[in-house]
């Protein structure tokens, strides 16, 4: 089970360094992490695989000299954590693609600041954003359609089955369908 783990707090040498050896101690593997420091606080997210409920990880994590403050959450209570590091880092979205389904990683898209959200789309893969958009609300598939070229657009609709392409084509504003449909792969669908 994939646990959010936020830890800040005052930043010092080798704290990263203790709270992983904390989380290993606790069974867990962690498969990301991402930290910062600004005017001497640290704040590291870990994604964590934990085999089972890692009961009492708050109270252990925080016994780290220089730990202040200690998230532990999962599901849809970590999308905000995941959002609040996205926005700063667009390149964490590399690897939250093969974290996240696609409807997971919609929830994170949606507590992001709109400004935030163009280079999260242009990160990922073609593959993954076909089926984000097709799960996507119309506002954020409109935004899509506004801030990707339409070659990435076409990239990702021609890894769809056609039938689901069909459906994310026809839920793209008209604008944007015709310049898609224009750069499909081998002239495919063009009239």
């Amino acid at each position: 089970m994939y646990i959010a783990l936020l830890v800040r707090g005052r930043d010092r040498p080798g704290l990263l360094r203790d709270v992983a050896q904390r989380i290993a101690g606790l069974g867990g593997n962690i498969v990301f992490a991402l930290s910062y420091a600004e005017e001497g606080r640290a704040s590291s997210l870990f994604i964590v695989d934990f085999p089972s409920e890692p009961w009492g990880a708050e109270e252990v994590l925080l016994r780290v000299d220089g730990v202040e403050e200690v998230d532990v959450e999962r599901g849809e209570k970590a999308y905000s954590l995941y959002a609040e590091f996205l926005a700063r880092y667009p390149a964490m979205t590399t690897e939250l693609v093969r974290l996240l389904d696609p409807a997971d990683f919609l929830e994170v898209l949606i507590r992001l600041a709109p400004d935030k959200r163009a280079p999260v789309y242009m990160l990922m893969p073609p593959d993954y954003l076909a089926r984000l958009l097709l799960r996507a609300p119309p506002e954020l598939t409109e935004e899509a359609c506004r801030v990707l070229p339409s070659e990435k657009l076409a990239e990702a609709a021609s890894t769809l089955p056609p039938d689901d392409a069909v459906d994310l084509l026809q839920s793209m504003p008209p604008h944007a369908r015709r310049a898609v449909l224009s750069r499909l792969p081998g002239g495919l669908w063009r009239r």
